[in-house]
């Protein structure tokens, strides 16, 4: 079978060691338990984390004597700091954020000055600062706060029920009807994974309710995986210089996976391998093999067993799997071989839990339990279709969510878009709220301060994501990656479709203010950053920097917003 010609490689030493090496030290920082969320072995470690930081830093570049004086002092000036601001409450961990964002914002502006910024280095600081921001929110989030269908560690049912159902020995053949228990109809891939990382845990001398908090650490580890994949899959697409950085920012700095690195459900562990199987089927279609087919059975079957959702990325990766085999296809032999394995990995992987419980207890294949309607607040299906794909009103212009009473705009949202564009910055969450009895003029200065960059990433998101639409119809006419631009264009459209007309279904057949969440939409961040960079590069391409500067504007805005609003968060807590 004919390869194509390789891709650069990204990235080039290992990141997903790389990764998880730096979430086992996370693992020894962090303790939810205390006051300050730090565990007491933090200073110990950060300390020695400055100094690896060190040593990388000055075995890779070329400074004179008295700068790496400088370096070696300013790392060990951070290291004391740290290690002054862990005994400090909750806002100790707001004010490290902001002094490691700025202390790498002025690495980058170093760099950037003595002419030795590329693309690779800017990538990886922007990597840093995204690694910083959703550290920083595990840290000052319990597995309690901002969760969705969780309940909570000691009871008997939501997700944190299920892990703790295989923490105590639970077996996979279910002696009860997994409908009966709330949550448990999801398949078990991430709360198995999860009580066996507890379990190791207690086994090392931790205590149960720091092993629980552990569980944000996989979830770190997901979430800023799922970023490695995106840059993978920005390799693969051909993207270079801004078509590179832009969506590299966008990927690093994006709400959804920041408050993903703290939730402790399934979704997160289910965007990360339908990521991983996007970028192993282009990695099978520049070079077929057994090998790579099979990766991407494990991620595609691996999605689907932790949530059925997982399915989404199906048709997408069949259209690679098919244009390749049509563009080679006097070797249909070996290419039918490679499918019928994929086949033999990914059904029993995806489905073997549905048929499971359909033999067993008569699961409906892809049940999702319905709410009630005239007993349940949040049932908005008594409004149009036109209002529920259209309509708005002025009470509608909040930043945040509506949920009624609970965040005092007296309705709730509506409108499916509306939902999607707010929940996929602030979640289902009221982030800021300034007329909160009890608060002192303190925290309501960061109240208001926050809710107003709320709103500034309110506006820039939407703005962003008006660009990606229009770069992604763009793509229609211009192709994307590949030699012709026909695979990726077709693929991303795909992915897109699906993913859409899926959360239209969704909300419309379950018409509830929950259901109208960007956190089933995840894989809308992967066509959007495509399109995006896609859009970039051409621009740097035709030297129309005017135009670029338009994309580059308003990108920049988003990510400063975010990091404010994550960073101000953990002062209120």
């Amino acid at each position: 079978m004919r390869h194509l010609r390789p891709s650069e490689p990204w990235p080039r030493r290992h990141p997903f060691v790389t990764l998880a090496l730096l979430c086992l030290m996370a693992d020894l920082l962090v303790d939810g338990t205390t006051a300050s969320g730090f565990s007491r072995e933090a200073p110990v470690v950060f300390a020695l984390l400055c100094a690896g930081g060190i040593g990388l830093f000055m075995g890779t570049s070329r400074l004179e004597r008295p700068r790496k004086l400088l370096t070696v002092g300013a790392g060990g000036c951070a290291a004391v700091l740290f290690g002054g601001i862990c005994a400090v409450s909750h806002g100790a961990v707001a004010v490290l954020l902001a002094t490691a964002l700025v202390l790498l914002l002025l690495l980058l502006g170093g760099l950037r000055a003595a002419r030795r910024l590329n693309v690779q280095r800017t990538v990886a600081l922007l990597l840093c600062m995204g690694f910083c921001l959703r550290l920083a929110y595990v840290v000052y989030t319990s597995v309690t706060t901002r969760q969705h269908d969780v309940w909570f560690f000691g009871g008997d049912r939501g997700h944190a029920g299920y892990i703790e159902y295989f923490y105590n020995g639970g077996s996979l053949w279910f002696d009860f009807d997994p409908r009966t228990r709330w949550q448990f109809y999801h398949p078990p891939l991430h709360h198995l994974t999860a009580a066996v990382w507890m379990r190791l845990h207690t086994l090392l001398g931790f205590s149960y309710g720091r092993a629980c908090e552990s569980v944000q650490i996989l979830t770190l580890f997901y979430s800023c995986g799922s970023t490695l994949c995106l840059i993978g899959i920005f390799r693969e697409l051909r993207l270079r210089g801004w078509g590179l950085v832009l969506p590299t920012a966008v990927a690093a700095f994006h709400p959804a996976f920041i408050l993903f690195s703290g939730s402790i459900n399934n979704d997160v562990l289910a965007a990360f391998l339908q990521f991983a199987a996007v970028l192993w089927a282009l990695r099978w279609y520049r070079q077929p093999g057994m090998g790579n087919i099979l990766r991407v059975a494990f991620c595609v079957g691996g999605s689907m067993a932790a949530k059925l959702s997982g399915a989404l990325c199906a048709p997408a990766i069949a259209l690679v799997f098919l244009y390749r085999w049509w563009k080679d296809r006097r070797h249909t032999q070996a290419y039918f071989a490679q499918f019928a394995a994929f086949a033999l990995v990914c059904v029993p992987l995806g489905l073997g839990w549905s048929v499971l419980n359909l033999v067993r207890w008569g699961v409906p294949m892809g049940y999702v339990p319905v709410l009630g309607t005239a007993d349940n607040a949040q049932y908005v299906g008594d409004h149009p279709l036109w209002q529920r794909l259209f309509g708005f009103a002025e009470e509608q212009g909040s930043v945040y969510m509506a949920w009624g009473s609970k965040n005092g705009t007296g309705y709730y949202e509506y409108n499916l878009w509306l939902g999607l564009w707010k929940t996929s910055v602030f979640g289902e969450f009221t982030l800021f709220s300034p007329s909160s009895p009890g608060l002192t003029a303190g925290e309501q200065l960061c109240h208001r301060v926050g809710l107003g960059l709320s709103c500034v990433l309110y506006v820039a998101n939407l703005l962003c994501m008006g660009l990606s639409l229009v770069a992604g119809v763009r793509t229609l006419r211009r192709g994307c990656g590949f030699t012709g631009g026909v695979l990726p264009t077709a693929a991303v459209w795909v992915l897109f479709a699906c993913t859409v007309l899926s959360y239209i279904s969704m909300c419309l057949g379950a018409p509830h203010t929950c259901t109208q969440n960007f956190r089933y939409t995840t894989p809308l961040l992967l066509c959007g950053t495509v399109w995006l960079g896609r859009w970039a590069q051409d621009l740097q391409a035709r030297r129309r920097y005017a135009a670029a500067a338009c994309l580059a504007v308003p990108v920049g805005v988003f990510c400063a917003a975010a990091a404010g609003v994550y960073t101000l968060l953990g002062a209120v807590g």
